[in-house]
């Protein structure tokens, strides 16, 4: 586990400015995606979603470590309470305000559908992730093994959308593993990185994020589609390259601000909140009709300000244990004597 800029209560400074980063960036990706994709706004977009959810799950890695070690049932619980009961919580109220109000933010699911759709589906995956992970370790034992038999497979036979990611969480957990090899090699890496992730860049269609390929089929006998490997192959190593440059970069610049650490350490909550007062109250309001550096201007102070509504938010949830633990899975910690 790397040491480096760690605070007095255990927290990587470095970390929280690189999730503060990402998160913002996923709230600016759905402020273009919502109001203007066009121009220089739309290279932005392509841009943030060939590395912002790998990104995301590559920091997941750095703490994959310590879940490995514990039992796996203690990992479930741990991480249901974390991550699914946070989805659970919102899906209800969700449900409830589609109920009682002209606000179909179910889209005409039943509730079961909507808690198993698309809404929250990052923290969903990561569950996931985390469990067969850890699963994969207790069953192998030789960690390289663990990491990839089962990303092999879901590459190869799954169409589900977990083995775009999955990959990533191994690839967080070799980086914190080799963190002596980056801090060595950081000033190497950071331009290294920056220009294969540029490069990548020039060829990315960010339709390749939404789709979900399979090289095999067996359905009618085995065929190979070498194309969709090669698509597979290709996200993988911008999410790689770009996961690398920032983590790097981040690294290099060291500590935090005051803002980066009150939005660092609360990423779940505006992940959460974001998803329902950007993307789904979206619907519901007119868009502007701005161009140029006009609408450019308009989509960034859109995403600043929903970043900081949902990270007050989540402060006043984080006020009452409650609604902290129901909304954004954390246990009060017993205070010692």
């Amino acid at each position: 586990m790397t040491t480096t800029n760690v605070t007095p209560s255990g927290r990587i400074t470095y970390l929280d400015n690189l999730k503060a980063f990402t998160i913002f960036s996923v709230v600016l990706g759905h402020a273009i995606q919502y109001y203007d994709t066009t121009g220089i706004m739309g290279g932005v977009y392509g841009a943030i979603y060939s590395f912002h959810m790998p990104l995301f799950m590559v920091i997941s890695g750095f703490f994959l470590s310590k879940l490995l070690v514990m039992r796996i049932d203690k990992v479930v619980v741990r991480k249901a309470r974390q991550l699914l009961l946070p989805v659970l919580s919102f899906s209800v109220v969700a449900y409830c305000v589609s109920l009682l109000t002209g606000f179909d933010i179910l889209g005409g699911h039943t509730f079961g559908q909507y808690l198993l759709g698309g809404d929250m589906w990052f923290l969903k995956y990561l569950f996931a992730c985390i469990v067969m992970a850890c699963v994969s370790k207790l069953i192998f034992r030789n960690t390289v093994v663990a990491a990839l038999v089962p990303a092999i497979v879901l590459i190869s036979v799954s169409r589900v959308g977990i083995f775009r990611i999955y990959p990533f969480l191994w690839l967080g957990f070799c980086l914190n593993h080799y963190d002596y090899l980056i801090k060595r090699c950081v000033k190497v890496l950071l331009p290294l990185s920056f220009l294969l992730f540029v490069i990548s860049l020039l060829f990315w269609n960010v339709e390749y994020d939404y789709p979900h390929y399979r090289w095999i089929t067996v359905k009618d006998g085995v065929t190979f589609d070498w194309q969709a490997l090669a698509i597979v192959a290709y996200r993988f190593w911008i999410g790689a390259t770009g996961s690398l440059f920032f983590i790097t970069l981040f690294r290099l610049l060291g500590g935090n601000t005051h803002i980066t650490k009150v939005v660092g350490i609360r990423t779940l909550g505006i992940y959460c909140l974001q998803i329902y007062l950007l993307e789904h109250l979206s619907d519901y309001l007119p868009k502007p009709d701005f161009v140029g550096v006009a609408s450019v201007t308009f989509v960034i102070l859109v995403a600043v300000v929903e970043t900081v509504v949902c990270c007050g938010v989540t402060m006043l949830l984080e006020r009452n244990k409650y609604l902290a633990f129901c909304f954004l899975g954390k246990k009060q910690e017993k205070r010692k004597d």
